[in-house]
């Protein structure tokens, strides 16, 4: 389920600036229901109308992978942009500050 819902949502919202809130939720729940609708016919044969499609869980969720990043995309595309604030707040996302936890050697 993390694969259709969430990860789509997660990856584009942090590495892709026309990301926006409508599409990451849309990615969520398209993504999330046809993961969720392919595994119950996974483990029940006949809830989808659609004969015998021979998929696992993780399969099911190889195909709400991609359903997820077109609504993502979709969404995002038909929305208003994100503010400065906002693509401001993704760089700084990116980019880690501070300190480093392992310091490198100058004998290198």
């Amino acid at each position: 389920m993390a694969a259709g819902g969430l990860f789509p949502a997660l990856v584009l919202g942090v590495w892709w600036k026309p990301a926006t809130a409508p599409g990451a939720v849309g990615a969520i729940i398209a993504g999330a229901a046809v993961t969720a609708a392919l595994v119950l016919h996974a483990r029940y044969p006949g809830f989808l109308p659609v004969g015998d499609l021979k998929l696992t869980e993780i399969t099911a969720g190889i195909v709400g992978l991609p359903v997820g990043i077109v609504a993502a995309v979709a969404l995002s595309l038909g929305f208003t942009p994100s503010t400065d604030d906002r693509l401001a707040m993704v760089d700084a996302i990116r980019r880690p500050g501070g300190a480093p936890i392992v310091q490198e050697s100058e004998s290198l």
